[in-house]
């Protein structure tokens, strides 16, 4: 059996105009694509190259329909598609938050059910949650204040 995972990284830059005062700005987006691949028919170099081909497709999706939230440099105001962006990035962070606190809850009943403690599981659980957070956290600050900024002007 032949697998392959591949990563590829790429930059574009993206012009925008704000919708609020008209100001016309750019910034540049990054992005990685991974191509994962396992299949038994496949011999090692052809799974390396559907892999690569994979995360490039999938990177020129990312470029092309996703962007990040940079507030209008003039009024601060975000446009409606950075407005999405940011709303659905909160809901994807707490469902891993949930998911280490759920493992982390299974460890729990476990142990009150077996007597036994199992660590790898109250590690990972952890590392989930702390993850989540920190991630959560790092972003919340930057984009609640773009969408603060937005509803003030």
């Amino acid at each position: 059996m032949s697998s392959s995972i591949k990563t590829t990284t790429g930059t574009v830059k993206k012009a925008v105009i704000c919708e609020h005062c008209g100001c016309h700005y750019e910034y540049e987006m990054r992005r990685v694509g991974v191509g994962t691949l396992y299949r038994s028919a496949l011999t090692k170099a052809d799974a390396d190259k559907e892999a690569a081909r994979i995360a490039a497709d999938q990177l020129q999706r990312m470029l092309e329909n996703e962007c990040d939230v940079v507030p209008c440099p003039e009024c601060g105001a975000i446009t409606r598609e950075m407005d999405k962006a940011r709303k659905a990035f909160f809901p994807k962070m707490l469902l891993v938050i949930g998911a280490g606190a759920g493992l982390l809850l299974l460890v729990f009943v476990a142990w009150l059910i077996t007597g036994r403690i199992f660590l790898l599981g109250s590690v990972v659980g952890a590392i989930i949650v702390l993850l989540g957070t920190f991630i959560l956290s790092a972003r919340s600050k930057e984009m609640l204040l773009a969408g603060r900024r937005r509803k003030l002007k």
